[in-house]
């Protein structure tokens, strides 16, 4: 995902990228367990002021992950709207201790004659992850007792009182 700057002329350039499985697998491999039926792709205009580049687009993926209760899969589906500007590293704004502000740009470096979005893209895939994902908004997760999924059966284990442990799961 990368584009040469001398490929960006005076009316700017629209670029689209696949995202492939082997992308999937490397941006998280690390943070969720075994990401399945992914696909996805990248679509940016690109427009072109001297050195500075600005960058708008989207960020779409779709893949499933491990659902945080009851280990089945679920569905994540990434929509994110991207607006950048890519600046070369000696150039790119210092920031301000302790200041943000709401109409801050956000800003990317590049160092070469070409830009990487791969960074960008992954940080953007990453970010659409909830921290427990759900295979659906009322799973009810498995049983700390005995295992059952709760989602197709029930089970006769007593509920468990605040705080205690049930075998090695803490609640």
């Amino acid at each position: 995902m990368r584009v040469r700057l001398k490929d960006i002329g005076s009316e700017g350039i629209q670029i689209s990228w696949d995202l492939t499985p082997s992308f999937f697998h490397a941006c998280l491999s690390e943070a969720v367990t075994g990401p399945t039926h992914a696909s996805g792709d990248v679509t940016m205009s690109l427009t072109r002021n001297g050195a500075r580049v600005y960058a708008h687009g989207a960020v779409h993926a779709r893949f499933g992950v491990t659902c945080g209760r009851c280990l089945e899969a679920a569905p994540i589906v990434i929509d994110s709207a991207v607006q950048v500007t890519f600046v070369p590293a000696s150039l790119a704004p210092e920031p301000a201790e302790h200041e943000i502000h709401g109409d801050d740009p956000d800003y990317c470096t590049y160092s070469r004659e070409e830009i990487d979005f791969g960074d960008l893209v992954r940080e953007q895939v990453l970010l659409g992850i909830p921290y427990a994902p759900l295979c659906r908004e009322d799973c009810q997760g498995l049983c700390p007792r005995c295992g059952t999924d709760r989602n197709r059966a029930s089970c006769a284990c007593p509920p468990l009182e605040d705080g205690k442990v049930a075998g090695r799961l803490r609640l």
